[in-house]
C-alpha cells in the first residue's frame, strides 16, 4: 500500500540480469498499468553488495488527492 498515494513514475534496475529485469517489468506493468521510465543495469559497486541477478524498482509517489 502507498497509504493513499499512487505511483507517479518508476524505474527498474538490475545487476547483470536483463532477462530477470524484463520479467519484473512485465509484472510491474500488469500491477501499475504503465511502463517504467527506463530499465538499466546498476553499477558494479551496487552489484557487489546486492549480488549478481538482483532486480529492484524505485518509484516516485504522487501526492495524495484530497
Amino acid at each position: 500500500s502507498l497509504r493513499g498515494k499512487s505511483i507517479e513514475d518508476y524505474v527498474i534496475v538490475h545487476a547483470s540480469d536483463p532477462e530477470r529485469a524484463e520479467t519484473f517489468r512485465e509484472a510491474l506493468v500488469r500491477m501499475t498499468g504503465r511502463e517504467p521510465a527506463y530499465v538499466t543495469d546498476i553499477s558494479a559497486i551496487v552489484t557487489l553488495f546486492a549480488g549478481r541477478g538482483a532486480v529492484a524498482a524505485a518509484y516516485l509517489e504522487s501526492p495524495a488527492e484530497g
